[in-house]
């Protein structure tokens, strides 16, 4: 199903500045994190999707975004020292820095492949883990043992994707990966045998306690071994892990946790029991990391710092990690964001600061729009319609006769507005308020397909745009629907951009040179367009 971008550019704006984007929520960042490392108490390291490469000096009370000169994700990191480290991840991308992270130096892997996890036995020697490529590419394991400098490809002996590579002692050394693969070599990686796991769940972290004590786990699997992987047993049955587990780490031979989905399991015994710790995060995790049996981190949708054992666990991020879906500035101070689970979030500083509101609804509210710095509107699901008068300290409902989900709405002035949507048999909703938003009446909009968004030119005249290249014009506020009018031009997904050159009463497809989603297209000129 083709959705057509949410904004259409016309002949509106004849200039624009273009500057470089900055995080306003959540701070320092919000990008996915896959991996965190800490050399010390003090300082650790987070990387994970578009380049992100993040650090701490003082236990992950303030994180610093460091300059990564990338954007593929890095699944893995790891220090060697304070100011030593690596991260590895996407088309082969690897980096290093010998100064503490202030600069990253791309380092030569000789493959393409995703490189999925990497740990280090010494200054010197490293190891790197391979996830998919072509059959016979799967499952290299890499070796450096010049801190970095060159690569080599060893003989794993099995062609499954890899996702995790740990050493007890710079000879031992264990990797997991998919159908439930255990590998384990005894000389410095020069040979790899397969040890038998007991699953073909598929597993993405493997750690050891100690020379012996050892866990993987996966997709529905938790494994344990006590003779340095010669047999691995399923953990106690009674554990509720029937979800995704993506880390495991211990501290000591007693004290782990083990983290996936929402989910945060601890043991305190061995792993003889687990233990599934409530209300720790509703962001989805990644990865853990262990300093002591009181100290450790997760990261993943968001970063997490417990002190106590795991009794008390405290963001390290300031903001919300909620999906935000629309932002709307009515002045060049004030802006108003709108998201998940009634998110509400208000600006006064140009974005320097934002506070979080209280919308008095759980539903997911996709559009927000004001009139003024004080009179505004937010829509979402379940017909839900909010109406603020004093800068969105509260919000009350306004009665529109439905429950059908709404995607956007805008206003000409204080009194006139506009809301579209729909949902399964009430598809193609168009709403319209005359009054503020006190009363509303429902328009024919001649379509069954959803509307995900609204946008008028002037008083008259406007256009919605939906599922399925739906596309309609106004002339006269919304009561009837022409193609006819100004150039304009539309994109959406695979790559698609159409152009009109008669208000829509014709649409031609342009050439875009991508596949990708395409969400809004905005104009600098009339023959300049950015997408």
């Amino acid at each position: 199903m083709k959705i057509l971008a949410l904004i259409i550019a016309f002949w509106l704006i004849s200039s624009v500045v273009f500057s470089q984007w900055s995080w306003q929520n959540p701070l320092p960042q919000g990008n996915y994190l896959m991996s965190a490392c800490f050399p010390d108490a003090n300082i650790g390291y987070a990387a994970g999707d578009f380049g992100t490469i993040l650090k701490t000096s003082d236990g992950g009370s303030t994180w610093a975004i460091l300059p990564s000169g990338v954007t593929n994700t890095l699944n893995s990191v790891y220090f060697t020292d304070v100011s030593t480290g690596y991260v590895a991840g996407y088309n082969g991308t690897i980096l290093k820095t010998t100064d503490a992270g202030i600069s990253w130096v791309p380092l030569t892997i000789g493959t393409n492949e995703c490189l999925t996890s990497i740990f280090f036995t010494d200054a010197l020697t490293g190891y790197i883990a391979t996830e998919a490529g072509t059959s016979s590419s799967n499952g290299i394991i890499l070796k450096a043992i010049n801190a970095g400098t060159t690569w080599t490809a060893m003989s794993s002996g099995t062609t499954h994707p890899l996702e995790s590579i740990y050493f007890t002692d710079p000879d031992t050394g264990y990797a997991v990966g998919i159908d439930g693969i255990i590998m384990k070599t005894i000389d410095a990686g020069l040979n790899w045998s397969v040890l038998v796991s007991g699953t073909t769940n598929n597993l993405h972290s493997v750690c050891f306690a100690d020379a012996n004590t050892g866990y993987a786990v996966g997709y529905l699997v938790m494994l344990k071994t006590t003779n340095a992987g010669a047999t691995w047993t399923a953990m106690p049955s009674g554990i509720p892990f029937s979800f995704l587990l993506n880390s495991v780490a211990f501290s000591d031979v007693n004290n782990g946790y083990a983290i996936g989905g929402e989910y945060v399991l601890k043991t305190t015994n061995g792993g003889a029991v687990w233990t599934a710790l409530t209300g720790v995060t509703t962001n989805s995790v990644s990865s853990v990391w262990l300093i002591d049996p009181n100290t450790a981190y997760i990261v993943g949708q968001t970063l997490l710092k417990t002190t106590n054992g795991g009794s008390n666990w405290t963001t390290c991020l300031n903001g919300t990690t909620n999906n935000f879906y629309s932002v709307h500035f009515p002045d060049s101070q004030t802006g108003y964001a709108v998201g998940y689970n009634g998110t509400m979030a208000k600006t006064m500083d140009v974005g320097v600061t934002w506070t979080e509101l209280s919308s008095g609804t759980s539903n997911r509210l996709y559009s927000v729009f004001f009139t003024d710095v004080n009179a505004g509107f937010a829509a979402g699901w379940n017909g839900t319609l909010l109406k603020t008068i004093n800068g969105g300290l509260t919000w009350s409902a306004c009665p529109i006769g439905t429950d059908d989900w709404l995607y956007s709405v805008y206003f000409t002035d204080a009194n006139t507005g506009y809301a579209v949507g729909g949902y399964f048999a009430n598809e193609g909703t168009i709403l319209k308020t005359t009054d503020g938003g006190t009363t509303w009446t429902t328009l024919t909009s001649g379509t069954t397909e959803n509307l995900y968004a609204v946008y008028f030119t002037d008083a008259n005249t406007g256009y919605a745009v939906g599922s399925w290249g739906t596309m309609l014009k106004t002339v006269n506020g919304g009561y009837t629907y022409f193609t006819d009018g100004a150039t304009g031009y539309a994109v959406g997904e695979t790559g698609t951009i159409i152009k009109t050159v008669n208000g829509g009463a014709e649409w031609g497809s342009l050439t875009s040179i991508t596949n990708s989603m395409l969400y809004t297209v905005f104009f600098t000129s009339s023959n300049r367009r950015i997408t």
